[in-house]
């Protein structure tokens, strides 16, 4: 098993510090477009998800095709957000934790099979998979 997902909500977009006990963002019940639009209002000098949880069945149920449709049209198609996966996002994550640089933080080396995006004055910068490179 390489990731756990909890049904506890927290309203926040940090990343997991443990992917055996994933707390989503949200179920898709909640109120997704008021938590989409504080999470396009953070600075994004780190990385932020904003995870969705809920089942499929649940909209029969509760008759709530409507409200994840909204969300859908509201937050889907843009060119500034990745729609990943569990397992893109847990990947994509062990590579990013697994960069090194120098002790001055003039270099980085990224070991993994992964390109990486990082900041570097504001800036995006492409960390290519096994790439040792000068920032």
């Amino acid at each position: 098993m390489e990731y756990s997902r909890t049904v506890a909500a927290t309203g926040s977009f940090d990343l997991p510090q443990d992917f055996m006990k994933w707390h989503p963002t949200a179920h898709h019940d909640d109120d997704l477009e008021g938590l989409w639009k504080k999470f396009m209002e953070r600075e994004f000098e780190q990385m932020l998800l904003f995870y969705v949880w809920g089942h499929s069945f649940e909209f029969d149920r509760n008759h709530n095709w409507e409200k994840i449709g909204n969300f859908c049209r509201m937050a889907g198609g843009r060119e500034d957000v990745w729609y990943a996966t569990n397992i893109e996002i847990l990947d994509y994550v062990q590579a990013a934790r697994s960069l090194r640089f120098s002790r001055n933080r003039k270099m980085v080396y990224n070991p993994s099979a992964q390109d990486v995006w990082i900041s570097v004055d504001r800036e995006p910068v492409r960390i290519a998979a096994g790439e040792f490179r000068k920032l």
